[in-house]
């Protein structure tokens, strides 16, 4: 059988492959390191997950304490860009940050309309638009954890408020149709008297 030569080495190799290289101290070296970061994998993947958990609760600790000193979400947002907060200025606090931000938001924007429930008006629209009237975040470039955030705060309380205006309306509804009863008895109880007058004349 001919032999050939190869074109990047200049060796020739017979059919037998007599010329391939053994693998080297270096090459067994490796092998062995892939197989032991494969059973440390799991623990450096949980250990990587501990690391990002940490980071989060700490944004999240870091926050309520900014929101305890009386900033306002709006506050707390330019803290977070300005990039001066270690705590809140690292990738695994992005989503923390913007759940919170959230949150605050939305109960800024519940105590808002609390505030206003005096211009309620029950005959005029519903509690739902009421609310909707008074909700000042701004969701065009929200992302999905900060309406994660939102919606976990701010459904609550509407609920709690749609609860409390049920029952109101139901009041409202039960006090009108006892007057027109009453009216309606009182209505029955002159005419009844205005025809006995006529009848005893």
């Amino acid at each position: 059988m001919m032999a050939y030569e190869s074109k990047v080495t200049n060796k020739y190799f017979g059919s037998t492959f007599a010329g391939a290289g053994k693998a080297s101290v270096e090459d067994t070296a490796v092998s062995g390191l892939i197989k032991s970061l494969g059973k440390v994998q799991p623990q450096l993947e949980k250990l990587g997950a501990q690391y990002i958990e940490t980071q989060k609760d700490e944004a999240a600790v870091e926050i309520n304490k900014l929101t305890a000193q009386g900033m306002s979400a709006q506050q707390i947002e330019k803290v977070i860009k300005s990039g001066e907060n270690e705590t809140l200025n690292n990738m695994y606090a992005s989503a923390t940050n913007n759940v919170w931000l959230g949150k605050l938001k939305a109960a800024e924007d519940i105590n808002f309309a609390k505030q206003n429930l005096s211009n309620y008006n029950p005959d005029e629209q519903t509690m739902d638009e009421f609310l909707a009237d008074h909700v000042q975040s701004d969701f065009s470039q929200a992302d999905k954890y900060y309406a994660g955030g939102y919606a976990s705060v701010f459904n609550g309380q509407k609920a709690k408020l749609l609860s409390v205006d049920a029952e109101q309306r139901f009041q409202v509804a039960s006090q009108k149709k006892e007057q027109m009863s009453q009216m309606a008895l009182q209505q029955g109880v002159q005419s009844a008297g205005k025809m006995a007058e006529q009848g005893m004349m």
